[in-house]
């Protein structure tokens, strides 16, 4: 029998993975279908969506931290280093003197979640998050970063 649990996490995740199809498809449709500042917000919302799903992400394994023994202090603090990398990526341009193209902003939100997905599988191999939490984090984090990185080409375009 399918665990509860994992059904409704998958179908929450895969919810979760709207905003980032809508910021690709926004980009990719644009100038055609879209104008271009609805694609350019489109886009700016996506980073600020990413920045919101890497501190929920360090959320859940701060949680797991917490609540198992064998993961240290360390686990949380990365992950709140995570979180603000991804935040500060999500500023606008210009923002307290921080430019960064829109291509390096994208990316740095896609190693963020790479290495969240690497912290929480150790995680699971050390038995602190559950087997399945690992192999949806994967999917996941595979069509998050395929979807920012249809963002990041069509920028380079």
């Amino acid at each position: 029998m399918p665990d509860p649990q994992e059904e409704t996490m998958t179908r929450l995740g895969l919810f979760g993975l709207l905003p980032f199809a809508a910021g690709a498809a926004g980009a990719w449709l644009s100038p055609w279908l879209l104008p271009g500042g609805l694609s350019y917000d489109l886009g700016e919302i996506t980073l600020i969506y990413s920045a919101a799903a890497a501190s929920y992400i360090v959320g859940v394994g701060a949680g797991s931290a917490l609540s198992k023994t064998g993961l240290s202090l360390d686990h949380i603090r990365a992950g709140m280093i995570a979180a603000l990398v991804a935040w500060i990526a999500a500023w606008p341009p210009g923002a307290l003197f921080i430019r960064l193209p829109d291509t390096a902003r994208y990316a740095i939100v896609v190693g963020v979640f790479v290495y969240l997905l690497l912290r929480d599988r150790r995680a699971v191999a050390a038995g602190a998050l559950p087997n399945w939490y690992g192999a949806l984090r994967t999917r996941l984090t595979f069509w998050t970063c395929l979807f920012l990185a249809a963002i990041i080409s069509r920028l380079m375009v």
